[in-house]
């Protein structure tokens, strides 16, 4: 480890409170303002996720290393549908269960209801999508991320403080 990760982890063991409040502060606002603009919290989660997967996608196009932080993580899981996503990139009803703990029937209504409502789409190469025409999206890349950017400045400076 780097003196400088020393450093990082120093400041953040000394100013912890106030930055695990920023964080939790932060998760909790960020996830209802998902919720409000999903319809529920269930579908906010989705769309976390689908984000999430959509976001590896375009960070594997950069690397000469494809999803390997996130196969070493699932890989701890041994769950044969995460491993099968690894080797297709595919986000399935299945995988989403598995990473939110939901039942498989909740999500797969949940998941029908966002399609019905132009929210999500499915994807013949990698599953399931955000309709980047959807008003949800255009709201999510607008006004949520920068949100979400001057809350991890906000959270920088805590741990660094």
């Amino acid at each position: 480890m780097t003196e400088q990760n020393l450093s990082y982890e120093g400041r953040l063991q000394k100013n912890f409170l106030d930055t695990w409040i920023h964080y939790l502060e932060f998760n909790i606002t960020r996830h209802r303002r998902i919720a409000k603009l999903a319809g529920t919290p269930t579908r906010a989660l989705i769309a976390e996720v689908i984000y999430w997967h959509e976001l590896l996608i375009l960070a594997e196009k950069g690397t000469d290393e494809p999803f390997e932080t996130v196969r070493t993580e699932i890989a701890k899981t041994g769950k044969e549908t995460l491993e099968r996503y690894l080797d297709s990139k595919k986000l399935s009803i299945s995988l989403i269960s598995s990473m939110t703990g939901l039942p498989f029937e909740t999500i797969r209504r949940q998941v029908r209801a966002m399609e019905l409502a132009g929210l999500i789409q499915q994807s013949e190469v990698y599953g399931l999508l955000i309709n980047k025409e959807s008003e949800f999206h255009q709201k999510i890349a607008g006004e949520l991320v920068n949100f979400e950017q001057n809350q991890i400045v906000k959270l920088i400076r805590k741990v660094l403080d």
